[in-house]
């Protein structure tokens, strides 16, 4: 994805030097400037779907991270804290993206997991006998 939003980038700013190459021709020849306003949004929406790339890559290397940690090593607090910045994070961006699928999926991703953590906490507590984790490998 984002080789493609770099390649996008590139030929907006090709653009972005032809329109003002434009408006200089205009001015000259005493012509009301263009302002090219599709194209200010277009660069706009560019730099949100960048911005939400961005954090669906922080959120999933961020839960890529936590797979890897070991049973032991599990701080469910911490990355309860996390995931609730990270939520904010989301919450935050401009209300343009918020009815876009992508970020759609990227708050579902997030909520998600404030719901799988307090699971993870409850069986990384220190009350879990082998007792119960018999039952729940039955069930």
């Amino acid at each position: 994805v984002f080789p493609m939003l770099d390649e996008f980038y590139q030929k907006t700013n090709e653009i972005r030097q032809e329109a003002r190459k434009n408006n200089e021709l205009e001015l000259l020849f005493d012509i009301q400037q263009s302002s090219y306003r599709a194209l200010g949004d277009c660069e706009e929406d560019l730099r949100h779907l960048k911005n939400v790339w961005d954090m669906l890559e922080i959120v999933e290397s961020t839960f890529e991270d936590w797979n890897q940690t070991l049973w032991e090593s599990i701080d469910t607090d911490a990355m309860l804290m996390r995931v609730k910045e990270l939520a904010q994070q989301i919450k935050t961006m401009p209300k343009e993206v918020k009815s876009w699928k992508l970020y759609n999926e990227l708050g579902d991703i997030v909520k998600n997991m404030s719901v799988v953590l307090p699971l993870i906490n409850d069986l990384h507590s220190d009350t879990m006998r082998d007792r119960h984790w018999s039952k729940l490998m039955d069930v």
